[in-house]
């Protein structure tokens, strides 16, 4: 099974063999008082919503059974269909239909389908769901409107690589510089947020990377250490420890980029925050602050 980078598509689709058997439970019956039902539902989670659009296609089996023992005259029904975001309705269509039925039970099934882009998406879970209402409660000769099979399939189209930068102009101090002063002292360096609505089938590749810059003793050699800890929810799911040894002459100025790829393969569900970490370790032999300068995190949101 191969990954794949976006765009991100998730669906829910219903199939039934019947579409006229009320008693299959994955057949809905539109009440005749107009009581509306959501006939399929998704997640679609986002997390820069002005870079991001969603494209929606919806379809629903419409299954009609009328009382045609008067020679089978003309039928009228008529049925609503929206599209709520977030329990807003963003799209509409009013389907009214007539029709000729020459079988006593009257029966006709229609098809309606119709596509959407939805270009403001709210910053999270956004939670769009197909509703149907049989609108006119006085059909006289329609006895039952079922919605049978059925899909709402909804196309995220936006940034799935996400990424903290930052770049200095001066590594050992200045804006943009983070200082570790004392044995011990740690930072959040870079931070990105991904979301994921379905955690089983989806994996993080994570990419980070932090210049360190310090300046040595004066006895021609120094040892630092660091540790670096990329974090998901405030929890540690990686680690590595960084010691190096270098000679140092004259307060000499060392720099070293460390980086370090992983993949998360059980990101939580809804919204995962990434941060990298850097910690100064007890008992390195530098008196000096110990910075880190420029640095990234970034996250690429792979499907499989």
């Amino acid at each position: 099974m191969g990954l794949k980078k976006g765009p991100f598509v998730v669906a829910d689709t219903v199939s039934v063999a019947d579409p006229y058997n009320g008693s299959d439970p994955d057949v809905i019956s539109l009440p005749i008082d107009g009581t509306p039902q959501v006939v399929a539902t998704v997640d679609v989670c986002v997390t820069q919503p002005q870079k991001t659009q969603v494209s929606l296609d919806s379809m629903a089996q419409i299954a009609v059974v009328a009382d045609t023992s008067d020679d089978g005259g003309p039928i009228t029904f008529e049925v609503t269909y929206e599209i709520q975001r977030n329990g807003e309705i963003i799209a509409t269509i009013n389907d009214e239909m007539d029709y000729q039925s020459q079988g006593p039970d009257g029966r006709h099934t229609n098809f309606p389908n119709f596509p959407i882009l939805d270009c403001n998406p709210s910053a999270g879970i956004n939670t769009y769901d197909l509703r149907c209402t049989r609108v006119t409660a006085n059909e006289v000769n329609v006895e039952d409107i079922f919605v049978a099979s059925r899909s709402l399939k909804a196309v995220a189209k936006g940034p799935f690589v996400v990424s903290d930068t930052v770049s200095t102009n001066n590594a050992y101090g200045g804006k943009g510089v983070i200082d570790l002063l004392e044995d011990g002292d740690s930072a959040i360096v870079a931070s990105v947020e991904v979301c994921v609505t379905q955690p089983l089938k989806t994996q993080i590749s994570l990419n980070s990377m932090a210049q360190i810059a310090l300046v040595g003793t004066s006895d021609g050699s120094a040892t630092f250490e660091v540790t670096y800890e990329l974090l998901r929810n405030d929890n540690v799911i990686a680690t590595i420890n960084d010691e190096m040894d270098y000679a140092s002459p004259n307060f000499q100025r060392h720099t070293n980029f460390p980086n370090f790829p992983i993949v998360d393969k059980n990101p939580s569900n809804g919204i995962n925050k990434y941060d990298l970490r850097a910690t100064r370790v007890v008992g390195t032999s530098i008196n000096l602050p110990v910075f880190v300068s420029s640095r990234s995190l970034k996250a690429t949101v792979f499907i499989l």
